[in-house]
């Protein structure tokens, strides 16, 4: 026994190396304990407190009642999100302690948490977005003078072509004059045998059948999809086009996710190449 202040002069003195014993013993075990529980894994209790809850909601404009499609809705706690569809709903999973973040192009940028009621999902809502106007430093105005005049400048004025239009014009131009060359060769003895104006006619379609298998290939693989794809810019982007094309292979049918796939590959065949040479 010992009084309040610890001392153990009130035990008896056959028993205090005994009991200073046993304190000792305690103490270690205590000790023991302690150590032994700082090395166990201590897991949160978030998820047990504050389950998922499955947020059925939609986006609506403040002002103009609609409501806002392709939005991003961000889970920032747990890192995780969604986009709304063309009518503004979305679906996403989040506690109590968690915060979405909602943004679209066109609205001010919104925090939404759950109240502190809501207890059964799915839980159902609708969060309004503020519209938000983009201020320019200054407008020109032209004047364009009647209707009439308007239409005339727009008929007269002249579009830059796209490197699409320019590649079909000079196609065009060839497969023309390589036709008028033979426009007027008459036909061979022989009816049997084509002559040369219907060989030219065949190589016409012959090139415009190209033209349209390149134009097809185009939409599909140009210097914005690659530059895209790699993050390619200058002449580094045109020395990557020219390794490409040397091995890339496409078709009109192949899809535009098979293309961005050799894309891809032929882009860490570069690097691993590139790498090599600049030891």
């Amino acid at each position: 026994m010992k009084n309040a202040s610890g001392d153990l002069s009130l035990v008896p003195c056959y028993n205090r190396e005994a009991v200073a014993e046993d304190m000792e013993t305690r103490s270690a075990l205590v000790l023991f304990f302690l150590l032994a529980g700082l090395g166990k894994p201590v897991f949160p209790q978030s998820d047990t407190l504050f389950p998922l809850i499955t947020v059925e909601g939609q986006l609506i404009g403040v002002k103009s009642k609609e409501p806002v499609p392709f939005a991003h809705v961000v889970n920032k706690n747990r890192m995780w999100g969604t986009v709304t569809d063309s009518l503004g709903h979305f679906t996403i999973q989040m506690s109590h302690m968690d915060t979405l973040v909602v943004s679209a192009i066109g609205y001010e940028s919104q925090q939404f948490v759950l109240p502190i009621y809501v207890s059964v999902s799915p839980f159902r809502t609708r969060i309004f977005l503020q519209e938000r106007s983009y201020p320019i430093d200054e407008v020109e105005v032209f004047v364009l003078g009647t209707w009439e005049q308007f239409q005339d400048k727009v008929r007269k004025l002249r579009v830059p072509e796209t490197e699409e239009e320019q590649l079909k014009r000079e196609i065009r131009e060839e497969a023309k004059e390589v036709a008028m060359e033979a426009y007027e060769i008459p036909t061979g003895i022989t009816f049997s045998l084509p002559s040369r104006y219907d060989a030219s006619l065949k190589r016409l379609r012959e090139i415009e059948a190209i033209e349209a298998r390149q134009i097809l290939i185009y939409r599909k693989y140009n210097r914005e999809v690659i530059a895209r794809t790699t993050g390619l810019t200058g002449k580094e982007l045109d020395d990557f086009i020219i390794f490409c094309n040397q091995r890339a292979w496409f078709t009109p049918e192949t899809p535009s996710y098979d293309i961005i796939r050799q894309i891809k590959y032929w882009f860490r065949q570069y690097m691993m190449i590139k790498h090599r040479m600049n030891q």
